[in-house]
């Protein structure tokens, strides 16, 4: 987001509609919402990466299109194949270590490795494809 036109592409492209962020608010609210030691511009780019950063690590079913459409960055498809660990995270924390039907997780050492390796090739992967 380090321009106004990344900003903007986002704020066009960022499907509002099906969001849990409601973060819309009126113009004359902005003004009122804002720290006054920061930009108006500032403030909404600060909006725009704390929704970015729940999409990219709660949503990973929608990183994909959020890199895409909106970063412009070429991600394959198969490096966001989490959605196994995300749901497994979500249980640890919102299940107290239970699955959906309320069984006891059960995991071992390699599976932490499988998912070790799967999130450090993602970051890899990722840092290349915008040039960090």
């Amino acid at each position: 987001l380090s321009s106004s036109s990344s900003i903007k592409n986002f704020l066009d492209k960022y499907d509002w509609r099906r969001s849990e962020e409601n973060w819309m608010i009126k113009l004359s609210d902005l003004y009122n919402t804002q720290p006054r030691e920061e930009s108006i511009e500032d403030y909404i780019k600060k909006k725009i990466i704390e929704t970015m950063n729940r999409i990219i690590f709660h949503k990973i079913e929608n990183t994909h299109a959020l890199f895409d459409n909106i970063l412009w960055i070429k991600l394959p498809k198969e490096l966001f194949d989490f959605s196994d660990a995300v749901q497994f995270r979500h249980d640890i924390f919102h299940r107290n270590w239970k699955n959906s039907i309320w069984e006891n997780l059960i995991f071992n050492n390699e599976d932490i490795q499988s998912l070790w390796l799967a999130v450090l090739n993602f970051i890899e992967k990722t840092e290349i494809a915008i040039d960090l």
